[in-house]
């Protein structure tokens, strides 16, 4: 994504936000699977945004609502973050929660929400911790077609 400052904005320079979400899931029962992965969020020039990474570890959880829709719900800690700037964050979350449903044939209709609270906290020069969560929400909507 690209972010370009608005008139009237206080920031004098645009930057790009480049983010990969990648994880594994195991199927534990009819209704749920454990989940690993990864997410980086990166900004392009370094440092005109905070970049962050950290190993994703979760459940998700999911059901049937009707006919052809189905509901998701995802709970993922975020492990080992790392930040560009420096800091620590004793605890990061990301949550999710998902509607698929199957218009015709292969064609589904998507809907989700994403949250991620990583709670950082950094030391700037040495004279105390002090806070400086980061957080971001998602929206989606969309179409895929199942091969």
């Amino acid at each position: 994504m690209s972010f370009d400052p608005t008139s009237g904005s206080s920031a004098d320079t645009g930057f790009t936000a480049t983010q990969v979400d990648a994880w594994l899931a195991y199927d534990v029962a009819a209704y749920a699977s454990l989940e690993a992965g990864i997410t980086h969020r990166g900004a392009d020039p370094e440092f005109d945004a905070q970049s962050v990474g950290a190993v994703r570890v979760g459940a998700r959880a999911f059901s049937e609502i009707g006919a052809g829709a189905t509901m998701s719900f995802r709970a993922d800690y975020l492990a080992a973050p790392h930040f560009s700037g420096g800091g620590r964050a004793p605890v990061s979350i990301d949550l999710g929660l998902e509607l698929d449903v199957r218009l015709a044939g292969r064609l589904h209709g998507t809907a989700g929400y994403e949250f991620q609270r990583i709670d950082r906290k950094t030391n700037p020069g040495g004279t105390g911790e002090i806070d400086a969560p980061i957080e971001q929400s998602l929206a989606r909507a969309g179409l895929t077609v199942a091969f």
